[in-house]
C-alpha cells in the first residue's frame, strides 16, 4: 500500500514539469506563428491608416482594364476589420504565368473582367501586417489597400501592388475638380507610407 502511494506521488512531481513544458512549447509556437500582439489565428492584421493628403478629396478613374475577384479571401480576419467582399486586380497578375487566375481561384476568390471608365471615391485606407513565423519569407510588411466606392455604392478594395508601379503602368487616375491630375500608383503609395 505504502509502494502504491509512493508510485501516485513520484507520478504526480513527473507530470508536473511535463505539463509545463508543453504549455511552454505551445507558447513559444503561438508566438512564433502569430507574434505577439495579434490573439488571433490571422494571416494578416489590419488597421486604418490615413490616406496620402495628395489624393484626399478627389474622384478616381479607371482608366484601364483590370479585373475583379469576389470572395472573401482566407487570410482575411473580419473581426478585426471589415473589408469589402469585392477586389480590383491588375490584369498582370491574372495573366501571369507564376501567379494567374489560378492563385486566385484557390484562395476562393471568383475572377471576371472588369472594364476601365468607372469611377470612385476613395473611403479609407487600411495598413495589413504579417506576424510571426510567416514574416520569415516576406517580411511583416503586408502593404496597404484603398477600400473605394462606386456611384451605386459599391465598395471594392485595390491592393497598393494592382495600382501600377509608376505613371506608365498606372491603372487609376485622380482628379480634382474635374481636372485630372495625376496617376494613382504604387511609388505614390510607398512614398508615403515609407518616408521615413
Amino acid at each position: 500500500m505504502k509502494m502504491l502511494k509512493n508510485k501516485k506521488i513520484l507520478l504526480a512531481i513527473g507530470a508536473f514539469p511535463a505539463f509545463f513544458l508543453v504549455a511552454f512549447l505551445g507558447i513559444t509556437f503561438w508566438i512564433a506563428s502569430f507574434g505577439f500582439n495579434n490573439p488571433y489565428p490571422c494571416e494578416y492584421t489590419q488597421t486604418e491608416v490615413d490616406l496620402p493628403p495628395i489624393i484626399k478629396n478627389t474622384q478616381l478613374v479607371l482608366e484601364k482594364d483590370m479585373y475583379l475577384g469576389t470572395g472573401k479571401q482566407p487570410s482575411e480576419c473580419f473581426w478585426i476589420m471589415t473589408l469589402p467582399h469585392k477586389e480590383l486586380i491588375d490584369r498582370e497578375s491574372i495573366d501571369n504565368l507564376t501567379i494567374g487566375k489560378e492563385y486566385f481561384e484557390e484562395r476562393g476568390q471568383k475572377i471576371s473582367p472588369f472594364p476601365k471608365g468607372k469611377t470612385f471615391e476613395i473611403l479609407r485606407a487600411i495598413s495589413e501586417r504579417k506576424h510571426g513565423i510567416r514574416t520569415v519569407d516576406s517580411g511583416s510588411d503586408g502593404g496597404v489597400s484603398l477600400i473605394l466606392k462606386d456611384a451605386e455604392g459599391t465598395e471594392y478594395t485595390i491592393h497598393e501592388t494592382s495600382l501600377g508601379f509608376d505613371e506608365r503602368e498606372a491603372t487609376i487616375w485622380y482628379y480634382r475638380n474635374g481636372n485630372r491630375e495625376s496617376a494613382l500608383t504604387w511609388e505614390l503609395m510607398n512614398d508615403y507610407y515609407n518616408k521615413d
